[in-house]
C-alpha cells in the first residue's frame, strides 16, 4: 500500500514522503495514528506543497526539541508504582507514565512514543532512559521508580533480599587493551614452551631408537662371527 507521510516516521521516512508499506502496517498503525494518508492522486499532487510546509514545521520542531533536550538531559524524574508482596511491581512502568513525568518537569508535551525502553520495568530502582524527541535529537534521563505509600515489612524484606542476591552475582570485568596484550603474550610463551618440550621429547626418543638399533646390529654381527668361527 502506498501512503503519504504526514509526520516523520522512524525507519520509514519524513513528512511529505511517499512510502510503500504493508497493508496491515498502514491500516493498524500509520492511518489510525494520523501519521499518514492513502497516496491517492489528490494526496500525491499535494505532497510537494505539503513537503515544503512539513519542512518548515520540522525545522521548528527540531529547534524546540533541541532546546528541550539541552534542558532535561541528565535530569531525574520519578514515577510511583504499586508493589506486590514479593517486591515486584503490579504490571510495569508504561511509556505514558514516563512521558507524563517528563512533561510535568519540563512543562512541555512530548509523546509517549518518544520514550525508548530496552525492556519492561517491573522493579523499584533507578533506570537510564533515552528520549527520542525528534529526528536525531535525543536526551538521556534517569527514571526513579518509587513505591506508592509505605511498604509492609515483608515487602521491604523481599526487596532487601533481592538486592543482596543481585550484589552477590559476580560480573566479569572486560579486559582492557593492556590486559589483553599480557594475556596473548602469556599464551605465546606457553605455546613456545610446549613446542620446546615436544622437540626435546622427540630427540630423546630418536636417540633411544638409535642406541637400540646399534645394539641390535652389534648383537647380530657377533652372532654371525661366532657361526663362522664354529
Amino acid at each position: 500500500m502506498r501512503v503519504v507521510l504526514i509526520e516523520d516516521v522512524s525507519n520509514l521516512g519524513k513528512a511529505g514522503d511517499i512510502a510503500t508499506v504493508k497493508n496491515g502496517y498502514a491500516r493498524n498503525y500509520l492511518l489510525p495514528q494520523n501519521l499518514a494518508v492513502l497516496a491517492t492522486k489528490e494526496e500525491i499532487q499535494r505532497a510537494e506543497s505539503r513537503a515544503r510546509s512539513f519542512a518548515d514545521r520540522r525545522a521548528k520542531l527540531v529547534a524546540n526539541m533541541t532546546e528541550l533536550a539541552q534542558a532535561i538531559d541528565g535530569t531525574t524524574v520519578s514515577v510511583l508504582a504499586r508493589v506486590g508482596p514479593t517486591g515486584k511491581l503490579f504490571g510495569s512502568v508504561t511509556t505514558s507514565s514516563i512521558a507524563d513525568s517528563v512533561n510535568a518537569l519540563s512543562e512541555q508535551n512530548i509523546d509517549h512514543r518518544s520514550v525508548e525502553l530496552e525492556a519492561p520495568i517491573r522493579e523499584l530502582g533507578e533506570y537510564d532512559i533515552r528520549l527520542r524527541l525528534a529526528q536525531d535529537v535525543f536526551a538521556n534521563i534517569t527514571l526513579n521508580v518509587e513505591p506508592e505509600g509505605d511498604l509492609p515489612d515483608n515487602v521491604l524484606a523481599a526487596i532487601a533480599a533481592a538486592k543482596a542476591k543481585a550484589s552477590e552475582d559476580t560480573i566479569e570485568e572486560p579486559i582492557d587493551e593492556a590486559g589483553l596484550e599480557a594475556l596473548l603474550a602469556e599464551e605465546d610463551s606457553n605455546e613456545a614452551e610446549s613446542e620446546t618440550e615436544e622437540d626435546t621429547t622427540t630427540t630423546v626418543v630418536d636417540s633411544s631408537e638409535e642406541v637400540s638399533l646399534e645394539s641390535t646390529t652389534s648383537d647380530e654381527d657377533t652372532s654371525a662371527d661366532e657361526k663362522e668361527n664354529s
